[in-house]
């Protein structure tokens, strides 16, 4: 093939890989603000606070699959750009040796999990029978993510098939979003509910293995183990475990001094907050791959110009999401929460939340560039001090302010590995001074502050109206402080992005 189809493919896989991420992600969030609703308000606060601890407390056992699949993707890169069957091929019998032992510890660490999970919350209102089954459901459904899919999904990650993956995933979601939205109507147990969350591992593993089948055949034929491209699978493994240690810092401060009350209205604000970071990195990974394909093929030129216009769009973008928020989580919260058993109304604590995530989202971009170009071991540390300054600080924090300092570890954390991955891809991989990156940061701040200077004119109060019309003039104002900080932050961007390239080519 020549290099002319290969960036044409590239650039195509690129843009399906991008439009399926946003897709799967709309209706992620759309699905994790129906159904805990519908959750609290037939079963009450501490059932969804269960489920929510469950479901974050699971993630942790995925540094299983973390900590080989970057690994994994990143020795993929060169044998498929270069069309090495048979490198790819004992790779991959590596990766599924691992994921079945996974996948075997895994379910192991179920059972040992539903026996904690039920002493710890034993003072809870809720059966002890009920947290063992809740947890083994989740369990289980991780436990065969590893063993069936997980070899799958880091084929088609190296080789920019993931808007594939992205489209199975959906199907799924949507048919268990079907199921669990009757059962909840129906008033079905709880435990009823949960259970369809193993359907969703049946119809992605037969879609998946039909389309590897046919795409990569041979990876189902017998070969050799290639196990010489593992050789920063630790460092990939400890990076994995602070990505998860700071994401759910949170979550274990308020299960070991918290309750399940507290932990269902964390997990309202982290559903929705998180949303922006799964975005972003989902749209990152999709343009991982075509760096990693880029940085094997030392195409230096063309990587520094893809990540340079990338920082830009993605900056914008992070701060429109970012105005966005500040102005419009408290009113939204007035009305989703309206008939809830609790308070679920922390303002200070939603202002924290867009701090956190602006700082963690601006390190994004860098941090996927610097791990698909191999930086895997370089980016240990930074992850390491991260995720130690957000549970130890959130701590105190929470001991000292409750759930309104929760957050304060989570932005030291973040201010301090975010500035690092700038530093490490402008100066060590595109070998270029901050200067641009730091330009970006501070254009983007003095345009947000005018978007929300501005937005504030806009006086809609969603909460004082009822019902279904609550929601309506929440996305009246919604779309009011979008197309604010959307016209402010974007047309400022591009006229800015203008001006720095003009002066840019007189230099040279």
């Amino acid at each position: 093939m020549s290099e002319e189809n290969v960036s044409l493919n590239r650039k195509k896989y690129t843009k399906f890989n991008i439009i399926t991420s946003c897709v799967l992600q709309l209706a992620t969030i759309i699905i994790a603000l129906i159904i805990p609703n519908m959750m609290i308000s037939r079963y009450g606060s501490e059932i969804n606070g269960l489920v929510s601890w469950v479901t974050q407390m699971f993630n942790f056992f995925h540094l299983l699959e973390g900590g080989v699949s970057v690994a994994a993707a990143v020795a993929l890169y060169r044998p498929f750009a270069e069309g090495d069957t048979e490198k790819v091929k004992g790779i991959y019998k590596a990766i599924a040796r691992y994921y079945r032992r996974s996948g075997e510890i895994l379910f192991v660490l179920s059972v040992i999990s539903a026996a904690v999970f039920a002493f710890m919350f034993r003072t809870s209102g809720i059966e002890w029978y009920v947290i063992i089954t809740v947890v083994m459901i989740t369990g289980i459904t991780n436990s065969l993510n590893f063993l069936i899919l997980g070899k799958f999904n880091v084929v088609c990650d190296a080789d920019q098939h993931t808007f594939v993956l992205h489209l199975f995933t959906l199907t799924a979601k949507i048919a268990v979003f079907v199921l669990q939205f009757v059962f909840i109507l129906l008033g079905l147990h709880i435990i009823i509910v949960e259970i369809p969350y193993l359907l969703m591992i049946v119809i992605r593993f037969t879609m998946t293995y039909f389309y590897i089948k046919k795409r990569y055949p041979y990876l189902l034929e017998a070969g050799e183990i290639d196990e010489i491209k593992f050789a920063q699978k630790g460092d990939a493994l400890v990076i994995q475990i602070a990505n998860l240690v700071k994401r759910n810092a949170p979550m274990i401060v308020l299960g070991i001094f918290g309750n399940l009350t507290l932990l269902s209205i964390y997990n309202i604000y982290a559903s929705i907050f998180h949303a922006s970071s799964s975005l972003l990195e989902m749209t990152s990974q999709s343009l991982t791959s075509n760096f990693g394909n880029l940085v094997v093929t030392e195409d230096r030129k063309s990587v520094s110009k893809v990540y340079r216009r990338a920082e830009w769009i993605m900056t914008a973008l992070l701060s429109v999401i970012m105005c966005c928020y500040m102005k419009l989580t408290v009113p939204f919260m007035r009305v989703y929460s309206r008939g809830f058993d609790t308070n679920y109304i922390y303002a200070t604590m939603a202002l924290l939340f867009t701090f956190a995530e602006l700082l963690a989202n601006l390190g994004v971009l860098p941090r996927m560039v610097a791990i698909s170009s191999g930086y895997i071991k370089q980016s240990r540390n930074p992850a390491i001090i991260e995720a130690a300054a957000s549970l130890a600080i959130g701590i105190g924090g929470y001991l000292l302010w409750g759930m309104d300092g929760l957050l304060i570890g989570c932005i030291i954390g973040s201010l301090a590995r975010t500035g690092y991955h700038i530093y490490l891809v402008s100066r060590k991989i595109l070998k270029e001074k901050l200067f641009e990156s730091i330009l970006i940061i501070i254009i983007n701040a003095a345009l947000s502050a005018g978007a929300v200077a501005l937005a504030s004119l806009v006086k809609i109060a969603p909460e004082s109206y009822g019902g279904f019309k609550g929601y309506i003039m929440w996305a009246v104002l919604a779309l009011s402080i979008f197309g604010i900080s959307a016209i402010i932050i974007f047309g400022g961007n591009f006229a800015a992005y203008k001006v720095f390239k003009r002066v840019g080519r007189k230099k040279n």
